[in-house]
């Protein structure tokens, strides 16, 4: 993990560089994770456009308030509530939700001391822990999850969970 941590900040400008030239979007950050278990992994790049201001809260969809309840719950346990926090539909497969204001004292200690790799390694598989734990999201979302990822963009005290999903018929 720490191996695709260094090789993706290393190559995040071409990554970044080459969606701008095929999409002409400015992708402010590059979110990342990957699940070596079922070798599968994401990239979600945030972009400031004239969409940003139709995304704010996201459109309704089944179960969104109780997803987040279970995701403010996930995030007291692991270190504090959000301050705010949102979520997209971006299809039957994917559900992304962001998360501000998550980070609490020692964590930003520990960013200001370089200790930021460290941090995002040790609350990887801590927050996926926790949120595996409540087992009822295929109920509240009529979806198996299939993965998790999370990553943290810690200067802007944001994080991203995405979850695919497999749609119930």
């Amino acid at each position: 993990m720490t191996t695709r941590e260094l090789l993706v900040k290393t190559l995040e400008p071409q990554i970044t560089g080459q969606i701008k030239g095929i999409t002409d979007l400015d992708i402010q950050h590059l979110y990342y994770d990957w699940n070596l278990d079922h070798h599968s992994g994401i990239f979600v790049g945030v972009c400031l456009d004239d969409l940003k201001a139709d995304l704010t809260e996201g459109d309704p969809y089944p179960g969104k308030q109780a997803i987040h309840d279970r995701i403010i719950k996930m995030s007291e346990i692991a270190q504090k509530g959000p301050e705010k926090i949102s979520s997209y539909k971006l299809s039957d497969r994917t559900l992304v939700v962001v998360r501000e204001g998550i980070l609490v004292a020692i964590e930003k200690q520990l960013i200001s001391l370089g200790f930021d790799d460290t941090l995002r390694i040790s609350k990887r598989p801590l927050e996926k822990g926790i949120l595996r734990q409540n087992d009822d999201y295929d109920e509240i979302l009529n979806a198996d999850i299939l993965d998790i990822f999370v990553d943290w963009d810690f200067e802007k005290d944001n994080s991203i969970i995405t979850l695919i999903l497999k749609p119930k018929n």
